[in-house]
């Protein structure tokens, strides 16, 4: 199923090629994006109602937690002391966002979301992050940085705040 925003209201869409149950999205270019835990993954064109396979470089490299900001896909990993990754669409390729390492409390996040230019995520013992992506225009593609914001885990209202903000920010 899918929602028609203007028409307010659901309709059904064409079939997956393979049905998936636990997966990781992103809406890049009008274009749905899906990669499950086996590593294989679909995309589906909202213009066209098609399903297409996704390409190599985009699977292969999606391993963690997404957002999707300025119509890039940024993937935070599950490897320890990693950086935050960009999806290149034109080369199919992944590159590093400028920046050191993420703090230790936030490797292998159990959330991630964002809100226009800004990258919010969950780690160990709620452990939040605040990033915020900056654009950096080269001559011939973009590149860009993140400043991240460390907030201690240690302000439990502030926490459940921040949950309140991220559920309604997704959901409403």
């Amino acid at each position: 199923m899918k929602f028609n925003v203007q028409k307010n209201c659901w309709t059904m869409m064409k079939k997956m090629i393979t049905s998936r149950s636990f997966f990781a999205s992103g809406v890049i270019n009008r274009r749905v994006a899906l990669v499950v835990l086996c590593f294989r993954g679909q995309i589906y064109d909202l213009k066209t109602d098609h399903w297409e396979d996704m390409p190599n470089g985009l699977r292969e490299g999606w391993m963690g937690l997404s957002a999707v900001i300025y119509g890039h896909l940024f993937v935070v990993t599950e490897h320890e002391r990693t950086k935050l990754k960009v999806y290149d669409t034109n080369n199919d390729s992944w590159r590093t966002v400028d920046e050191p390492p993420l703090p230790e409390q936030i490797c292998k996040p159990f959330s991630v979301n964002c809100n226009n230019s800004k990258i919010y995520v969950v780690g160990r013992n709620l452990h939040v992050i605040v990033g915020c992506i900056l654009r950096l225009n080269t001559e011939n593609n973009q590149c860009f940085s993140v400043q991240v914001h460390m907030i201690s885990s240690r302000n439990g209202m502030f926490l459940t705040l921040l949950q309140f903000c991220m559920f309604w920010l997704v959901f409403m």
